[in-house]
């Protein structure tokens, strides 16, 4: 490895401390902001390692075709420790303005959304149940004014033809036993 490439590399290492050191920072605030369960935290904590890991080593493969040596690793841990000292306070503050704007972005976001489009399918909603149970009670109505108006005369009705039917029949009979009466009498003798 030549000397520019141990500079450069040395270089990279002290920046990718601070970016490790800026990024854990925000990770910090949110898991603060958002009381996260213990395994979940574990898990979130273990996938932050391992991906820290893994883009410190393709950053190394990049630069200087993964070549590891103490003074790297010094750089890097270096870095962390003056990011850590000197400029993580204020990128604490950093992040807590940005997840506050973030909330409140969201917050106002919810707020129209629950305006323009939840409250107008509730109304729709409410206005179509209102709508249906006056058409229903309006036809029940109906129904039952109906049912009590033209149910005495239509029983009447059904009563009377009822009882002329019986006439009819009962004459229709009386008809037919006077035919077949007079068919007796009246029979030819076949010779």
């Amino acid at each position: 490895m030549t000397l520019y490439q141990q500079f450069q590399t040395i270089l990279f290492m002290f920046v990718s401390g601070f970016l490790i050191g800026f990024f854990f920072d925000g990770y910090r605030v949110l898991k603060g902001k958002m009381k996260l369960p213990s395994l979940l935290v574990f898990l979130i904590d273990l996938f932050f390692g391992i991906f820290s890991a893994l883009l410190i080593f393709a950053l190394l493969l990049w630069i200087n075709h993964g070549q590891l040596r103490f003074t790297i690793i010094f750089a890097f841990l270096f870095s962390l420790w003056i990011y850590y000292r000197t400029t993580s306070q204020e990128m604490i503050r950093f992040w807590l303005i940005i997840y506050s704007f973030i909330y409140s972005l969201w917050k106002l976001i919810a707020k129209i959304t629950h305006l323009i489009i939840i409250k107008p399918i509730i109304f729709l909603y409410k206005s179509i149940l209102v709508l249906g149970s006056f058409i229903i009670s309006s036809l029940y109505g109906i129904y039952r004014f109906f049912k009590k108006s033209l149910t005495p005369p239509a029983a009447k009705l059904y009563q009377t033809t009822k009882k002329q039917g019986r006439k009819i029949k009962t004459n229709i009979k009386k008809k037919a036993g006077f035919r077949s009466l007079l068919k007796k009498l009246f029979r030819w003798k076949k010779s």
